[in-house]
């Protein structure tokens, strides 16, 4: 992701009104109809994880998730999520939401998006990241809940405020 320690990134989550008025991680999935009158199944359990990292650019990874009765059919079934995001003028606009076939059954489907910031680089998260990013320390995930719309310096393991009170400022 063409992300250095001189930009300032804008991260965005992004939903789909045809199918889901709600842009929030939920750990349901549900039967919907796409725009072709597809039979699909919807979920919205998009875990977001942001890390510092000392290389001179940034990345992302996107790690699909699902169980099935065996390795082999588990990793099929995550294989066939389908889920989307998109770099635009340092905005990084990623999907609240995954989709996959009908067939594919409901199998505690999920999606882990990782994003490696390099160290000096600033993040600007939306209001809209915030439950999609809560996660445990065992997640390594250095940017906290109550940091959305605040400019967040990233640091080794951690993130700056650049923009809070002195009582805020991590």
């Amino acid at each position: 992701m063409p992300v250095t320690s001189q930009d300032t990134l804008f991260l965005e989550m992004k939903g789909n009104p045809l199918y889901s008025k709600y842009l929030y991680r939920d750990n349901d999935l549900e039967i919907i109809y796409d725009a072709q009158n597809t039979k699909r199944i919807y979920g919205s359990n998009v875990r977001l994880i942001v890390r510092s990292t000392k290389d001179s650019i940034g990345s992302i990874s996107v790690e699909k998730i699902a169980l099935g009765s065996d390795y082999f059919n588990a990793k099929n079934r995550a294989e066939k999520l389908e889920y989307d995001y998109e770099f635009k003028n340092n905005t990084l606009f990623l999907n609240g939401y995954f989709l996959t076939d009908i067939d594919n059954k409901y199998r505690g489907q999920n999606v882990e998006v990782i994003l490696t910031l390099p160290i000096g680089s600033v993040l600007f998260p939306d209001e809209n990241t915030y439950s999609f990013h809560r996660n445990t320390s065992k997640y390594n995930d250095i940017l906290d809940n109550g940091n959305e719309e605040h400019y967040m310096k990233v640091n080794y393991k951690s993130m700056r405020c650049l923009d809070c009170s002195n009582l805020n400022n991590n």
